[in-house]
């Protein structure tokens, strides 16, 4: 078994059969809460004879909602002895989190990764509201970062700093462009002003001249009942489409503020 195996070739009949808790108990073994002064991002590594643990992982969580980013990357071997091996990550944007965190926090942890995947939270908060800017945020962050995986200790707490720092206003402000987040305060000299706010699909009506916005390919398929590969060329054709609910004119936006 394990390390002696050279046979990997499961029989016709197998299949993955995937719940939450057995997906929970998967992350408590082999998962990895990440982030650092900017980001987070979670992922989950296996060696590339089971990669299709991992498209089936992905799979699963597609089904939650579809315009998740979620990918699966391979690695050659960067170590003596070391096989190949594959890497899911569950991505950046709001909505890909938002949609994690709310499987995640509704199951029954049995391990201490339950600590590391509440900081995480907590560090996403933060930056989802701009508190990364803060010189308080960046030493929350910090903070949360030095106590993680094999650091911890228990019992666990949040110290009223971060509690205050969590329940106090956003730092984005809106702008007077939509969609486009503006920062009060930056106290970090060494970060860019800049915040993405989001990308966006555009449909505007040829004939109204209506535009509507949608978050990714897969709502605007939705609404168009179509594929979203049919919304993929229908950007890139960069002409005017004849849809079942009119002739609309597609694009695709990145809004980013930068001051």
């Amino acid at each position: 078994m394990n390390k002696s195996r050279v046979d990997f070739k499961l029989p016709d009949y197998h299949e993955v059969i995937i719940t939450n808790d057995w997906l929970l108990g998967f992350i408590e073994g082999e998962g990895c809460f990440r982030l650092n002064q900017k980001t987070v991002c979670f992922t989950l590594s296996q060696t590339a004879v089971n990669r299709y643990v991992l498209e089936n992982i992905q799979n699963y969580l597609l089904k939650l909602e579809d315009s998740m980013i979620i990918t699966i990357t391979d690695y050659k071997p960067d170590k003596l002895n070391q096989k190949p091996y594959s890497v899911l990550y569950v991505g950046k944007g709001n909505s890909t989190a938002y949609t994690f965190i709310n499987l995640l926090i509704s199951l029954n942890w049995l391990s201490v990764k339950y600590w590391d995947f509440i900081d995480w939270v907590i560090v996403f908060i933060l930056i989802s509201e701009g508190k990364h800017y803060l010189s308080k945020g960046k030493d929350a962050i910090a903070l949360i970062n030095s106590r993680m995986r094999l650091k911890r200790t228990l019992p666990y707490e949040i110290n009223k700093e971060i509690m205050d720092l969590l329940q106090s206003e956003s730092n984005y402000i809106e702008s007077n462009s939509t969609g486009i987040l503006g920062i009060k305060q930056n106290d970090v000299s060494n970060y860019s002003i800049k915040h993405i706010s989001g990308s966006y699909v555009l449909a505007t009506n040829t004939e109204s001249s209506e535009t509507l916005r949608f978050k990714s390919n897969a709502e605007c398929a939705k609404y168009f009942e179509v594929s979203k590969v049919s919304v993929g060329r229908w950007i890139t054709k960069n002409t005017p489409v004849m849809t079942k609910k009119g002739n609309h004119f597609f694009m695709y936006k990145k809004v980013v503020f930068d001051e």
